[in-house]
């Protein structure tokens, strides 16, 4: 597996990232890998992690969204928050970056070196951002974008947002007597709807 650049994706990486990025840097690093004391790289293939207690997080931690592996040859001995590489990744993934115009779009190319034979299946991504939402409906109702987001939306849709939420039905509140023997019974609340 190589990176972006050409260079081999290697244990060292693994135990940079972990240890100099994601334990001291990310937002929740320091609580993620509190039991992770030391990692060994016997090889560049093989990464130990040696642990101070039981983590069985950690395998969901070590997902490529939540704990990304960073080119060690790119970021050591650097100012990890500041570097350029922040805004122009170089990662192992499916698409290399290729271009960031802000407020733009962002290019993405296909990675002819990627792990997976035959994958991916597109030669480029572009996200293009249109802020103004008359500009992105005539583009979505012209049929230009394979998929659309709303900034209301966390993902892709494929159909224009209500322009109110949903109704539902009303609850209120009625008082009630639970069934009693003594003639100080306590009301009780009951939800209906109507």
């Amino acid at each position: 597996m190589k990176f972006h650049d050409g260079k081999p994706f290697t244990s060292a990486d693994v135990k940079f990232s972990v240890l100099e990025v994601l334990k001291k840097m990310h937002p929740r690093g320091p609580a993620t890998f509190r039991e992770v004391t030391e990692i060994d790289t016997p090889d560049a293939h093989t990464v130990i992690f040696r642990l101070a207690g039981p983590a069985p997080y950690l395998l969901m931690a070590l997902s490529g969204y939540e704990s990304p592996m960073l080119p060690k040859h790119l970021y050591e001995g650097t100012d990890i928050k500041a570097s350029k590489y922040g805004n122009a990744p170089v990662g192992t993934g499916p698409f290399k970056f290729v271009e960031w115009q802000r407020g733009q779009f962002i290019r993405l190319d296909r990675n002819p070196d990627y792990w997976k034979p035959g994958r991916p299946y597109l030669d480029r991504i572009v996200a293009r951002f249109v802020a103004d939402s008359a500009t992105r409906t005539a583009a979505i109702e012209k049929g230009r974008p394979t998929s659309a987001a709303s900034p209301r939306s966390p993902g892709p849709t494929s159909r224009p947002w209500p322009s109110s939420p949903p109704s539902r039905p009303r609850r209120r509140a009625t008082r009630c007597r639970r069934p009693s023997s003594s003639s100080t019974s306590t009301p009780a609340r009951r939800l209906s709807t109507t």
